[in-house]
């Protein structure tokens, strides 16, 4: 099952960072994890920068596997 978590963030120092959104998701696969963070930020991929944070493993049989986690973070003036 996946979960997400949201990071830590200093307040927004200024106007453009005030209005960007960030969302730290994991997922089975760094796609299944950027799909989740365009989900949750509701725009589209061309709006949102992408860090992979973790690629994620595939465990053996299933078992002990990673999951991938990724950063969106909204472009500019989006709200």
């Amino acid at each position: 099952m996946a979960t997400s978590r949201r990071p830590r963030t200093a307040p927004a120092t200024t106007e453009q960072e005030a209005r960007m959104s960030v969302e730290e998701v994991s997922g089975r696969t760094v796609e299944d994890a950027v799909e989740r963070a365009l989900a949750r930020l509701g725009v589209a991929r061309d709006r949102v920068d992408v860090e992979v944070i973790r690629e994620g493993k595939r465990g053996l049989l299933g078992v002990g596997g990673e999951a991938a986690i990724v950063r969106g973070t909204t472009q500019g003036d989006v709200t």
